[in-house]
């Protein structure tokens, strides 16, 4: 039996709000959207069968899934980026001139959605936060464990 590995994805995407549409509902119904079809089990994929093996990620066909959503009038860029093993992520090229970019995936491998960011903007994201980063924390803390108390 073989076992699957999959490979780090990071998806960035800017849309125009349609008119009347909710912007916070329409970001987060584009990132579900994105979710869903880059899920590798039944339910997911475009067709519901879950991602097809071998099938590369492409941010062309991610903006057809995008374009689909309820209250996206338009579509202004979508960047693919990947992450080395320290969480840093680097993006596929530069996709402002219009350029298709693709993750490949071999044989036994599957795209893993690790970070999306969907903003109402007229440009995607170029850069993500590193896998690692801890938004609650400076760069000089240390974890603490808390341990509750029950009453019984």
């Amino acid at each position: 039996v073989i076992g699957c590995e999959y490979v780090p994805l990071g998806v960035s995407v800017a849309i125009s709000v349609a008119d009347g549409a909710a912007t916070d509902t329409t970001l987060r119904a584009v990132k579900e959207a994105l979710v869903r079809v880059l899920w590798p089990l039944a339910g997911g994929g475009f067709d519901g069968q879950g991602w097809r093996r071998k099938r590369a990620v492409s941010n062309r066909e991610l903006a057809v899934e995008v374009a689909r959503v309820a209250g996206v009038d338009e579509i202004n860029g979508i960047n693919l980026f990947t992450a080395d093993t320290k969480g840093a992520w680097s993006a596929l090229g530069d996709a402002r001139d219009g350029r298709e970019q693709n993750l490949a995936i071999g044989d036994w491998q599957f795209p893993e959605l690790l970070r999306v960011t969907v903003v109402d903007s007229p440009e995607a994201p170029f850069e993500l936060p590193s896998l690692n980063a801890n938004p609650f924390a400076d760069a000089d803390a240390v974890a603490v464990p808390v341990v509750t108390e029950f009453c019984q």
